[in-house]
C-alpha cells in the first residue's frame, strides 16, 4: 500500500495519496516484512499532506507520530525529527481554521 500512495503522491494526486497512505498506516499488521520499513516516512507525509490541506489536528497527530517513533533515531536522522517539530511548533501557534 505504501508504493500505491507514493505513486499517487508521484502522479500528483493528493487525496488519493492521503487515502492510500491512511490505509497504509492503520492497516493490522502484516507480519515479518511489515510497515516498519516505511511507517516514518508514511506518518511524516500523512502530516504534510494534512497541513497542506489545513487540517491542523490531523496534522499534527501524524506529525507527532512521526517524532514518538524517531525520538531514539540514530543522530544523521535526527534532523528529520527537528525540522518536523519546529513544524509542530508553527502549527501550533497559527489560528486554526474552521
Amino acid at each position: 500500500m505504501y508504493e500505491l500512495a507514493r505513486t499517487f503522491d508521484d502522479m500528483n494526486q493528493p487525496d488519493s495519496a492521503l487515502a492510500a497512505y491512511e490505509t497504509y498506516v492503520t492497516a493490522p499488521e502484516p507480519g515479518p516484512a511489515g510497515r516498519q520499513w516505511y511507517l516514518a516516512a508514511a506518518y511524516r507525509r500523512l502530516g504534510s499532506l494534512y497541513e497542506e490541506k489545513g487540517n491542523k489536528d490531523k496534522a499534527l497527530e501524524y506529525y507527532g507520530k512521526f517524532t514518538a517513533l524517531w525520538k531514539d533515531a540514530d543522530p544523521d536522522l535526527q534532523p528529520a525529527v527537528t525540522e518536523v517539530k519546529q513544524r509542530m511548533s508553527a502549527l501550533v501557534g497559527e489560528p486554526r481554521r474552521p
